[in-house]
């Protein structure tokens, strides 16, 4: 996957100019949000404070994106209605009257309100933020197992690889597939850790000449 960070920069700008015109504090977060913090945890520690905050971060800026995202179909809903749109856009929503004029009258392509591609982007950014969550909450749990002393424990989701289409063909054919945790997968810049591929080798190795049914 290639990040476009002149895209998504615009793209942030724009949800942050929304925010501004709403003057309620909803907020869409803009940086790095591909990247993940890393962590060095000591068994029987205290959970890092970063941890934490990721988290709680993590969840209002979730909150945040998912009103905007309300706000917005609220504002598009009001205006469709053609009842004393500007009213309801100030009373009930807390634009100011600038902004909701300028939603009724529309940009200089005609469209009037939020135009769609605000709110797919925004919703695009809700479904980020939730796998976000979830991860971070898994790295939160991992920490709190480290703090107790016990083995860390994690697990990942998504991909699929041929193996899929070899175990349903025909009647089905026995497969299976070993794995290697890695980032940025089918790019160039793929990364494994060394040690990982060679425990791989080992595993391969040691089931090959085991007794296991292959």
């Amino acid at each position: 996957m290639i990040i476009n960070k002149e895209a998504a920069a615009t793209h942030c700008e724009t949800l942050s100019e929304i925010n501004q015109s709403a003057g309620n504090g909803i907020a869409i977060p803009c940086g790095n949000t591909t990247g993940t913090a890393q962590h060095t945890m000591k068994s029987g520690g205290p959970i890092p404070s970063s941890v934490k905050d990721e988290v709680t971060k993590a969840i209002s800026d979730l909150h945040k994106a998912e009103a905007l995202q309300e706000k917005m179909k609220t504002a598009n809903s009001i205006i469709r209605s053609k009842l004393q749109v500007t009213t309801r856009l100030i009373d009930q929503l807390g634009f100011s009257e600038a902004t909701a004029t300028k939603l009724v009258h529309g940009d200089r392509h005609g469209r009037v309100g939020f135009a769609q591609y605000q709110l797919t982007n925004n919703n695009a950014t809700i479904k980020r933020l939730k796998q976000r969550v979830k991860m971070l909450e898994g790295k939160k749990q991992g920490a709190k197992a480290a703090a107790a002393g016990a083995e860390e424990n994690y697990s990942f989701e998504g991909g699929t690889t041929d193996g899929t289409a070899i175990q349903l063909s025909r009647a089905g054919v026995p497969s299976g597939v070993v794995s290697l945790p890695s980032r940025y997968a089918h790019s160039f810049s793929e990364v494994i850790a060394l040690e990982d591929a060679e425990n791989t080798v080992r595993l391969l190795v040691a089931a090959v000449e085991s007794d296991f049914p292959l």
